[in-house]
């Protein structure tokens, strides 16, 4: 019985050391892991530092930065913080939603009556790097209106930022990314969008040079 206590206690020490080296091992990985999760949420959501105005430190003009994939939900949730930024307390609002297709949607006055729209499009992503949505469907109501003339009513009521235009005669709605700047000389390019996959890339640039 002693020589069999003695084995156990000589298996149980041996496999201690043994589990205290995966916990190590583990707790190391998970540090990791981590901290670079944190190093690169940090330098790609928080506002560019300052850059140096050397010759040798700054960057030519269209330098990409870095490249962005994001999920349609991740999209939508930055969407919906613009705009609800941007709109304030506008009494006319309106939304813009990515599922299947991108969707806008709000109310619009037409002869005096607050009617319902769900206008929906297919993206393109332009040779600049700018984003064309092509109009398809359109619910407005009992009304029976071409998605032309809704677009009219659609760009007279709403305050759209400068950077995004309507086309009514393309029905198109462009998103000038080349025109928002998303930080001091950083801008946008669309490189390709993919609701069905799931994928929206883009690519984050320098316009101008970094010490000018």
């Amino acid at each position: 019985m002693e020589k069999q206590t003695n084995n156990n206690k000589l298996k149980s020490s041996e496999k201690r050391p043994q589990r205290d080296l995966w916990k190590i091992a583990t707790l190391i990985l998970l540090g990791l892991v981590a901290g670079v999760v944190i190093f690169f949420t940090v330098n790609l959501l928080s506002s560019p530092k300052e850059i140096a105005t050397d010759e040798e430190t700054s960057m030519p003009a269209g330098t990409d930065l870095a490249d962005i994939t994001m999920t349609k939900e991740q999209a939508n949730t930055l969407i919906s913080h613009f705009l609800t930024a941007y709109q304030g307390k506008n009494k006319t609002k309106y939304q813009l939603v990515l599922s299947k297709q991108a969707m806008l949607s709000g109310t619009l006055q037409i002869l005096g009556q607050s009617i319902d729209f769900h206008l929906s499009f297919d993206p393109y992503v332009m040779e600049n790097g700018n984003l064309q949505l092509k109009a398809r469907t359109l619910a407005l109501g009992t009304l029976q209106l071409p998605i032309s003339q809704a677009l009219r009513f659609i760009d007279t009521q709403f305050d759209f930022p400068k950077w995004i235009t309507i086309d009514q005669s393309e029905k198109a709605i462009i998103l000038h990314f080349d025109k928002f700047e998303a930080a001091k000389g950083v801008y946008l390019k669309a490189k390709r969008i993919n609701l069905a996959d799931d994928e929206l890339r883009f690519s984050v640039y320098l316009k101008k040079t970094a010490n000018k």
